[in-house]
C-alpha cells in the first residue's frame, strides 16, 4: 500500500482504507492511524512447522529410561554382592 503526506501534513491514502488522520507541524507524537480491512484472498499459507520437538523428547525419555534401569541394575548387583 503507498500512501502520501504532503507539505501541509495532509496524509493521502488509496480508496478502501479507512483513515482519518493528519500530521500537524510540531506535534511531538507524530502518528498515522490507519484501518486495514482483513479481506480474506484466495490461495492457501505455506506449510510451516513440521515434527516438532516430538522426536527429541522420545529419544531423551529413553535415554533417561535407559539411563535409570542401568543404575538400578548396578546397585542391585552391587548389594548381592
Amino acid at each position: 500500500m503507498n500512501f502520501s503526506i504532503d507539505n501541509t501534513g495532509k496524509v493521502t491514502i488509496p480508496d478502501g482504507y479507512d483513515s482519518n488522520s493528519e500530521l500537524t507541524a510540531g506535534n511531538s507524537n507524530n502518528t498515522i492511524s490507519l484501518t486495514v480491512p482483513d479481506t480474506p484472498t484466495s490461495g492457501q499459507l505455506p506449510a510451516t512447522g513440521g515434527p516438532g520437538i516430538t522426536i527429541i523428547l522420545v529419544t531423551g525419555l529413553i535415554i533417561m529410561i535407559t539411563t535409570a534401569a542401568g543404575i538400578i541394575f548396578i546397585s542391585r548387583r552391587r548389594w548381592e554382592v
